[in-house]
């Protein structure tokens, strides 16, 4: 009986230890074809090695807690040689991959890493977690970096949680595509698609996802990127600017579709700070196509309000100031059930409270393709916005405010109410095109809808004698407005004034300069 036992306290040891060894399990066809690791980090560093090579697949058996980053080099870096990396979880239950890392540091670093795909569905759906827990506004910090080269990797159907708390102008998020090798051509063709991208735990990141490339020349530029299916939410900073998504110089070409960006609770403000939910701020980016997003609710599900509160706050839905080489395009995005209270002002491009921006460069078209709704039409859902300021805020649906030509057609604007709880004005726009005078510079405002039957436009802003409703105003460029339905805009603030001033005004053409007006076939009525 004594041998026995014995046999067995030996035995017991040896499958505790075999056991914390098997929960990333790695089959490789070239090198050491079959092991297994404590975590995903000594997995990466047997690959970095040389010990496993080719074609190598990853599983994830049970959950590790990365104590340092696990970094993946490139193939050919060293000994690393690799044609394919497949990560996915197994064993049919929810995985974790978690770690505290040390500030400025990411938990996964694609390094140069090439052809790598996490893809966390099992049959019961996203089963993969892959989280940094760290709470650090140090630059760098974050969830998954992209560095290096890293190119054709793809991150589906994941939770990726963060808590970088950084300002929007400093490195590190979520997600994060960061600079180029020496020499390099940039972290090209990766896309994070079906994910949902928020907080670990209670602790809310500044930015959900973050690029900030290298700018030494175009072909360094981070490019090719596809953003697409996602769940991004709970992105906010009480103190500090926060976004959704931030894109930055050293950075062209990026896909951002299909994206659902929500808050799951009010979001309150104790500092004046910005909150944009995609924003694109690199001149010398092109190409960029932001397409069919949902912007609002508190719910995937779309349901409850994106509600943001407190302080000097401002808010953009969709903010572009990029490049004029190739246009930009701004389709298909629905962008309503959002609640903005502040106590700041703001006109023109420092407006307070914009759905979509085009800011001092850019060329952008706007809905050609497939209108964006902002609001509602039916009146199912609505966005309102309340400054207590005493001076003026303007408010937009669509402002394009660049010194490029523009195309904006097709948009649906209702279902918006603006007010003032003090004694400043708020003046509405449901379009506003404010380029440049300049000859050649066009304005195309084709088939938009601006208030409906049931999705009225509302000013409550009763405190005020200069508050106003504007449905479509060109300032500068030489416009064609046609085909377009302005209606049902309703002011309640006590403004008497005529003409130009008045309190509510269908269309405005406000430019002066180069000829070339053409306002045809718009349909106005019940202002």
């Amino acid at each position: 009986m004594k041998s026995s036992t014995k046999v067995l306290l030996y035995i017991a040891p040896l499958l505790f230890a075999a056991s914390a060894l098997s929960q990333v399990d790695v089959t490789a066809t070239g090198g050491t074809a079959n092991a297994s690791y404590a975590t995903l980090k000594e997995a990466f560093d047997a690959i970095n090695a040389g010990t496993h090579t080719d074609v190598i697949t990853i599983g994830i058996s049970g959950n590790t807690t990365e104590t340092a980053t696990a970094a993946l080099n490139a193939s050919g870096s060293g000994s690393a040689s690799y044609t394919s990396i497949s990560i996915t979880p197994t064993g049919g239950a929810t995985r974790t991959i978690t770690g505290g890392i040390a500030e400025g540091s990411p938990l996964i670093d694609f390094n140069g890493a090439d052809n790598v795909t996490i893809d966390g569905l099992s049959s019961s759906g996203n089963a993969l977690t892959i989280a940094n827990t760290t709470v650090a506004a140090t630059s760098g910090t974050s969830t998954i970096r992209f560095i290096n080269d890293a190119t054709n990797n793809v991150i589906t159907n994941c939770s990726i949680q963060g808590s970088a708390t950084m300002g929007t102008t400093t490195n590190g998020g979520v997600m994060f595509f960061s600079t180029a090798a020496s020499g390099g051509n940039g972290n090209d063709n990766n896309t994070i698609s079906d994910c949902s991208i928020g907080p670990a735990g209670v602790n809310l990141p500044s930015k959900g996802i973050y690029g900030s490339g290298s700018t030494t020349t175009t072909a360094a530029n981070n490019s090719s990127i596809t953003i697409s299916g996602n769940r991004i939410f709970d992105f906010f900073s009480p103190s500090t600017s926060n976004a959704g998504i931030y894109v930055t110089s050293g950075n062209t070409d990026w896909s951002i579709s299909n994206n659902k960006f929500y808050q799951t609770g009010t979001r309150t403000w104790t500092t004046g700070s910005s909150h944009r939910v995609i924003e694109i701020s690199n001149t010398s980016g092109n190409n960029f196509q932001v397409t069919n997003n949902t912007i609002g609710f508190s719910s995937a599900a779309g349901t409850g309000t994106y509600t943001l509160t407190g302080s000097t706050n401002t808010f953009r839905a969709i903010s572009l100031n990029v490049g004029t080489t190739t246009a930009s395009s701004v389709q298909g995005n629905t962008i309503t059930a959002i609640s903005h209270t502040t106590t700041t002002s703001g006109t023109t491009s420092s407006s307070p409270c914009m759905m979509i921006f085009v800011s001092s460069s850019g060329l952008v078209n706007i809905g050609n393709s497939a209108g964006n709704t902002i609001g509602s039409q039916d009146g199912s859902t609505n966005i309102s916005f309340t400054s207590s300021s005493t001076s003026t805020s303007d408010v937009y649906g669509i402002h394009n405010f660049s010194l490029s030509s523009t195309n904006i057609s097709s948009n649906s604007i209702g279902s918006i109410t603006v007010s003032n709880s003090s004694t400043g004005s708020v003046v509405f726009f449901g379009i506003r095109v404010n380029t440049s005078s300049t000859a050649g510079i066009t304005s195309t405002i084709l088939n938009n809808v601006v208030g409906n039957s049931v999705g009225v436009i509302t000013n409550n802003a009763a405190g005020s004698f200069s508050s106003r409703l504007i449905g479509i105003q060109n300032d500068r460029a030489q416009p064609t407005i046609t085909g377009n339905t302005v209606r049902n805009m309703i002011i309640s603030a006590p403004n008497t004034n005529s003409g130009t001033s008045a309190a509510v005004l269908g269309i405005y053409n406000a430019a002066t300069a180069n000829g070339g007006v053409t306002i045809s076939h718009n349909v106005i009525h019940s202002l």
